[in-house]
């Protein structure tokens, strides 16, 4: 695996991208789909020979000052995007790590899976054979917290077969508006983005290193197929919904999600799919459905988990950052940030 130490300079960060341009070295601006500016001064630019990237050295700005913390962490940079057919989702994940480089200022372990390798000649018939193939490049740390960073939500098929090996109690929570539990039998659209938790998990059959949903929870689903419902009945998978945090209260129900998984005596991974949010909140994603989550819900069980010393991994993905315009762009890393504050 190539380790490589960052000099100053920045040749790419959204690839080519619509409306991308990049200019200089130090201090470089990097204008992103429809006007989205990351500035940074010490990146260097990610080949596809590369396998991991230490990022270190000077502060990355994205318009406003945020805290500082120095907590170890790897990044999966994972710019998936043929789990469903918008390929905006695979420039999302630099942006993010952008802002995540920006928050953490310090040494930052960075395992970039080259766009080529995930979505090149991928097809219907080959999918989950590539799947398998690049589950054993991504890294799964040794005390670091891992953060993938996505690209579609069928990343999860890459990232939680390895902290399943690694800790085989993992505890997964799935934030998202769908439930991602069909299979190509089922699903109406034939997207695997809906299909990560069915071949992850006992749902498609017993096998080493795959989730016992007795060790799953959702919060906020509200959108489901007629074939995901039948087998959310016969597992009796549980799904913490929107008007039950309200009800409730997001504090109520996060001590009830860490109580049902264990979680304090548990490893715990999370996959959020920014989606989950209400639609004001994050316009520029692939996949919207009206009355979602709010910021602070998601705020609150991320910072929960954290809490229990065992949040071990998580999932941030399906931004797409060609969907919308500037605004829509801004408010949906707006949205992401707080997030990722209560991450780090």
């Amino acid at each position: 695996m190539k380790r490589i130490a960052i000099v100053h300079g920045l040749n790419s960060l959204v690839g080519a991208a619509r409306g991308v341009h990049v200019t200089g070295a130090r201090g470089v601006h990097v204008t992103g789909a429809r006007g989205v500016h990351v500035t940074a001064t010490s990146y260097q630019r990610f080949s596809s020979e590369s396998e991991e990237i230490i990022v270190g050295g000077h502060d990355v700005t994205y318009s406003e000052h945020d805290e500082v913390t120095n907590r170890a962490m790897t990044v999966n940079l994972l710019p998936m995007w043929r789990g469903q057919r918008k390929q905006g989702t695979r420039y999302g994940s630099s942006i993010l790590l952008a802002k995540i480089r920006e928050l953490t200022r310090g040494e930052l372990a960075v395992n970039f899976i080259a766009d080529k390798t995930l979505n090149s000649s991928l097809r219907d018939d080959n999918f989950m054979q590539r799947m398998r193939e690049v589950k054993d490049r991504v890294r799964v740390g040794g005390d670091d917290m891992i953060v993938n960073l996505g690209g579609d939500h069928a990343i999860p098929m890459m990232t939680v077969p390895g902290m399943l090996a690694k800790y085989p109690d993992l505890r997964v929570i799935w934030i998202d508006a769908h439930a991602d539990i069909n299979s190509t039998e089922t699903s109406p659209s034939g997207n695997y983005h809906g299909m990560p938790v069915y071949y992850l998990s006992n749902a498609s059959g017993e096998a080493p290193h795959k989730l016992n949903l007795d060790n799953f929870a959702y919060v906020g689903v509200r959108e489901t197929d007629e074939g995901e419902d039948v087998l959310l009945d016969k597992y009796k998978v549980r799904n913490y919904t929107k008007q039950e945090i309200e009800d409730r209260g997001i504090g109520n129900v996060v001590e009830e999600l860490i109580s049902r998984l264990d979680l304090q005596n548990h490893p715990v991974h999370i996959s959020f799919d920014i989606d989950a949010l209400d639609p004001t909140l994050a316009p520029s994603t692939g996949t919207r459905v009206p009355k979602g989550l709010s910021v602070g819900d998601v705020v609150t069980i991320f910072q929960g988990v954290r809490e229990t010393g065992n949040l071990v991994s998580c999932d941030i993905v399906e931004f797409n950052p060609l969907i919308g315009d500037e605004k829509d762009v801004e408010t949906t890393i707006r949205s992401i940030v707080p997030v990722l504050k209560a991450l780090l």
